[in-house]
Formats: C-alpha cells, sequence, structure tokens
C-alpha cells in the first residue's frame, strides 16, 4: 500500500481509500478507478493520504470482471459487422440503379456516401481486432505470471554477506577480461568469444544463489572507464531479468554472452567521441549512432560467434515501437534477446557516472523507464525488471523514519516498498552498532518503520560495499 496525492494518480491504479480531512477517517473506494473523470469524480480535489494498492494487477482484474463483458461486446460488434455487409450489398444495388436514373453528378455524391460507409466498417473491424489482441495480452500475461513466479524468499538464499565476496571477485575478473579483449579489438586483434563463458557461467551461478549481491556490485563498484564496466554490468543484468522471465540456462548463457559483447562496435569509435564531456554535435552524433553495425561486422569476422550475440550487437537499441537505430525495426522484428538487453542497457546507461554526467538514482531511473514501457519497450518486460531489482534495489543507501540510515540488503517481492535493511548509522550518520529489520516486520515505537529517502553515501564518504560485506 502507498501513499499518493490525488494529482498522482493515474487510470488503471487500484484506490483502497482517502482520507477526506488530514486526521479523518478512510473513506472506502476499493476499485481501480480507471479513466481522468473517473478520478475526478470520485476522489475529492482536496483529499489526503490517498492509499492505493501497488501489487494489483489491471489485467486480472480486466479479465475477472470484464471478461463477459469483453465477449458480449465482441458479439455485439459481430451482429454489427455482418448487418453492415447486409446494408453495403443493399447500397451497392441502389447506387446502380441511381446511377443509371440521376448520371454522374448523382454518381459522386453516392462515391462520398460508400467512402464513409467503408470507413465506418473499418472503424468497427478495427475495434474487434483490438479486443482479440486485448484477450490475447493478458492470457499471455496470465501464462507468464504462472511460468515466473516471485523469486523465493531470502530465508533459502545464500546470504548476500556470504555471495557478495564471491561476486565481488568475479565482477573483478570479469572487468579484466573486458578491458583485454577491447583492447585487442582495438588493435585489430582477433578473439574467442567462448573465453568468456566461464565467466558468464560464474554470474548465473551467483545470480542463482542470491541474485541482489551481484546486482549491488553493478552499481557499487568504482572503476574510472565506463566503456569496460557497462558490459559486464549489461550482462549482469540481463542474467536476472532473464531469470525472471523464466529462461532456461542455456538461454541465459547465450543472454550473459549477447551482454558482455553487446556494445563491442565502441571500441572503433574515436575517443574524443565516445568519452567527449559535453553535447554531441549532429555529426558526433552521427558516428556514434554506427557502433550497433560496427559491433556486428566485428564479431561477424571472429570464430563461430552465435546469431543471437550478432542480433544483439546490431539490435539493442532499437525501440518496440521502430523509433530506435540503426534500422529501426519494431515488434518481434527484434530477436527477444535484443528486448531483453535493450532495457537493461537503458538502466545501467542512465544509473551509470560518465564524462559529461552523473549517476541518476536507480528508483528514478526505473520510474521514468516505467513512464517509456509502451513506446520503447516489449509490454511487461519493465515491470519484470522493476519486480527483479525491487523499488529500492540492494546496495540503496536510505534514510528511515526514525532517522536512522543504512543499507539495502535484501528484498521483500511481495512488498517492494518494505526491503531488508542493515542499519549502521544514527540520524546524524554518526556509526552505531550494526542491526538489520526487514521493514516488512519490525514496528516502531511511534509506528511502523518506513524508508523517508534515498540518500548518496559518497556524499558523506560512506562504502555501502564494506556495509554488505
Amino acid at each position: 500500500m502507498k501513499r499518493l496525492s490525488k494529482t498522482d494518480l493515474w487510470p488503471g491504479m487500484y484506490v483502497i481509500g482517502y482520507r477526506a480531512e488530514k486526521e479523518g477517517e478512510v473513506v472506502k473506494v476499493d476499485r481501480p478507478l480507471l479513466s481522468r473523470e473517473e478520478i475526478g469524480q470520485t476522489v475529492p480535489d482536496g483529499a489526503f493520504d490517498v492509499l492505493v494498492d501497488e501489487e494489483f494487477e489491471l489485467g486480472e482484474w480486466v479479465s475477472a470482471h470484464l471478461g463477459d463483458q469483453l465477449e458480449k461486446e465482441r458479439r455485439r460488434l459481430e451482429e454489427a459487422r455482418l448487418e453492415l455487409e447486409t446494408e453495403r450489398a443493399e447500397f451497392e444495388h441502389e447506387r446502380a440503379r441511381f446511377r443509371q436514373q440521376v448520371g454522374e453528378a448523382h454518381e459522386q455524391a453516392m462515391q462520398r456516401a460508400v467512402s464513409g460507409a467503408k470507413a465506418r466498417e473499418e472503424g468497427n473491424a478495427k475495434r474487434v481486432e483490438d479486443m482479440a489482441r486485448l484477450r490475447q495480452e493478458m492470457a499471455a500475461a496470465k501464462a507468464a505470471r504462472k511460468k515466473n513466479p516471485d523469486p523465493p524468499p531470502e530465508a533459502s538464499r545464500t546470504p548476500i554477506e556470504e555471495e557478495f565476496p564471491r561476486a565481488d571477485q568475479l565482477y573483478s575478473d570479469a572487468v579484466s577480461y573486458a578491458r583485454t579483449f577491447v583492447d585487442d579489438v582495438r588493435r585489430g586483434k582477433p578473439f574467442d568469444y567462448r573465453d568468456a563463458m566461464p565467466l558468464v557461467d560464474g554470474f548465473i551461478d551467483s545470480v542463482f544463489r542470491n541474485e541482489s549481491a551481484a546486482a549491488a556490485l553493478c552499481k557499487l563498484k568504482m572503476y574510472d572507464e565506463y566503456t569496460y564496466t557497462h558490459s559486464i554490468n549489461v550482462a549482469v543484468l540481463s542474467i536476472i531479468l532473464g531469470k525472471r522471465l523464466g529462461l532456461e540456462r542455456a538461454q541465459l548463457r547465450m543472454l550473459g554472452m549477447a551482454g558482455t559483447f553487446h556494445d563491442v562496435g565502441k571500441a572503433v569509435i574515436p575517443d574524443e567521441i565516445l568519452n567527449k564531456p559535453g553535447k554531441l554535435s549532429d555529426h558526433e552524433m552521427t558516428i556514434m549512432r554506427t557502433h550497433p553495425q560496427e559491433g556486428y561486422d566485428i564479431l561477424k569476422t571472429q570464430k563461430a560467434v552465435p546469431k543471437e550475440v550478432l542480433r544483439v550487437a546490431l539490435e539493442h537499441h532499437e525501440r518496440y515501437d521502430g523509433s530506435g537505430y540503426p534500422r529501426r525495426v519494431k515488434g518481434d522484428a527484434i530477436h527477444t534477446m535484443s528486448r531483453i538487453i535493450s532495457v537493461v542497457d537503458v538502466y545501467d546507461a542512465l544509473t551509470s557516472k560518465r564524462v559529461y554526467k552523473d549517476p541518476l538514482p536507480p528508483g528514478k531511473v526505473l520510474g521514468m523507464m516505467y513512464q517509456w514501457r509502451i513506446s520503447d519497450f516489449q509490454p511487461n518486460i519493465v515491470e519484470h525488471f522493476i519486480k527483479s531489482l525491487g523499488v529500492y534495489p540492494v546496495g540503496s543507501f536510505v534514510r528511515l523514519s526514525s532517522g536512522e540510515h543504512g543499507v539495502v540488503t535484501g528484498l521483500n517481492p511481495s512488498l517492494p516498498l518494505k526491503p531488508i535493511v542493515k542499519l549502521a548509522f544514527d540520524h546524524s550518520l554518526t556509526p552505531i552498532s550494526p542491526r538489520v529489520v526487514n521493514l516488512a516486520e519490525t514496528p516502531d515505537a511511534g509506528g511502523p518503520l518506513v524508508i523517508e529517502d534515498i540518500v548518496n553515501p559518497s556524499d558523506h564518504g560512506i562504502s555501502v560495499a564494506d556495509l554488505l560485506q
């Protein structure tokens, strides 16, 4: 459950209730509000603390509550379509008779009428098609939920304190490998992509033991060169998302390999463009946008590189609505693994420090990507990515309502706003004896503990990586 203001509501949210007055009783609503008009009619402008259910699945609700109505609407539209076909046949007969009687002038007028009838028929047919597609999407979403249940509870995983050092060493080895193969590409030397397999297999094992350790390392390890760390981060986060989507181990290995080599084309982009501290000119941007094709061409010359790895190198900047580059392909024409890696590529780019910008907080980036999910990404994939990492990803340094500060060390998938936090500092950021609290279970004397803010630990000289070990 989350508290929002009326202006933060959007159609499809399940509203539990609201307070008409700041300290007043909760006025129950207990239903999804499906339009801006319904929100305006239901929740008064001065309402306080509008309570919404974050776990509500609109597709499931539509399937449960509106299935009969959709079927009735489909039948009504089918009957309307048949009626229009009958009317069209009768109309064509009358058109021929009028053409004989009134001549060419009246024939032109009738042509306009026919066009109008055809437009109405096409509009009705499109509505039938849209409803059929909606039913298919709801069925697919339901099947995906059955196939991809929430990850096991924290108690059944390797503790993050135990997994973190192993993942840390693996990450360092992977970055060293990335330096080697990128430098080989720059010198025109051949490389064997299979050398990366042990590292990818290691990350898959780590993700299955405790995916939070590897995910945290992607944001906590500090290296100077984004070119090397980005490919490793994309590989690791893609494996986590692929696991959430129900991919088998062989598919996860291929996904990790594709993530490792997706940006290899940047090795031949001039450094003055790749690491320019300011905005790129139009000419420089044109050169930068050649890197997917360059990467494809480089990998094509190497021995036995799988077609999935080639496709990802070429397509990771394509967008689901066809607005990407280099080929502007869209929808299912984009390879499944390219669609997965495009999500992770955007997330890591925006949450990483670059020569021309500071990193954005992961929570803010996930919110931005949620807004882009309709146009840029495959349906439902951003939602799965958010559930994979959590609203407050492991490694987030937070301040609680008690004033204490700590690091998120684990997630509660069913309660994403209430993760597990290791508290290590008081309200003034003075070190205290560490203790772990589960916000889903731990009450406070003044009420339940909640996260009030995300704090930048580097502003205070705090190493989150040390807190996780």
